[in-house]
């Protein structure tokens, strides 16, 4: 997650509902996808809900996707929110009788059903908030 396009002095405390992810890297200006990586900790980084994207900076977080269902991710300043700092992952069902969603309720109004179904069931799902099933989520 980066916040490099408005400057300001505020950092965006973001909220991940359902999940515990780790903070496996974090720095100012822009992620570089060549170079930042090769420092993320994967040894024992910090599991958090919520972290600080800082100001002018990136977080890097890393997540098992295995509570299915929609989860809301969203910045705790409620002004944030109406800039778009908001999303919501949906985890498709697991394998196991256990690991699968409810049905959508037969009283669901018409065209709200469209946003919960994975019309490419063959995507990978990063950048569209689709996640598969214990597949493990670096965002």
């Amino acid at each position: 997650m980066q916040d490099t396009s408005i400057l300001g002095a505020e950092s965006h405390p973001l909220h991940l509902h359902g999940f515990n992810f780790f903070v496996v890297g974090q720095g100012f200006g822009n992620f570089d996808p060549k170079k930042d990586p090769a420092n993320f900790n994967l040894v024992d980084p910090l599991e958090r809900n919520n972290v600080g994207v800082p100001s002018v900076g990136w977080v890097a977080v890393q997540f098992l996707a295995d509570n299915s269902g929609v989860w809301f991710m969203h910045c705790y300043v409620e002004l944030h929110m109406s800039w778009g700092l908001m999303m919501a992952w949906v985890v498709l069902d697991g394998k196991l009788s256990n690991h699968k969603l409810l049905p959508l309720p037969a009283d669901l109004p018409n065209g709200l059903a469209d946003a919960f179904i994975d019309k490419n069931p063959n995507r990978s799902g990063h950048g569209y908030g689709f996640v598969r099933f214990n597949e493990k989520q670096n965002i």
